[in-house]
């Protein structure tokens, strides 16, 4: 059985880890993104905060979340 079989064969994200090491070297052709794509499922309802800072104020992605001796501008 070839790898791209065997990917198409999985049924959830939960086989597709498991075997993940045995699928490296496939090349992705439309059929395996398709399939791909139904194991991933859709990211929907995000509310996490990526700025803590609004960009418009200055702020950049990890604001806050520096070393205690770099927020001090001690390196």
């Amino acid at each position: 059985m070839t790898a791209k079989e065997k990917l198409l064969r999985m049924e959830t994200y939960e086989e597709y880890e498991k075997g993940r090491a045995e699928l490296a070297g496939l090349k992705p052709d439309k059929e395996v993104i398709e399939h791909l794509s139904k194991l991933f499922g859709k990211v929907s309802d995000t509310k996490e905060e990526l700025y803590k800072v609004p960009r418009s104020e200055g702020g950049t992605i990890g604001d806050g979340l520096a070393w205690p001796m770099e927020k001090n501008g001690n390196k």
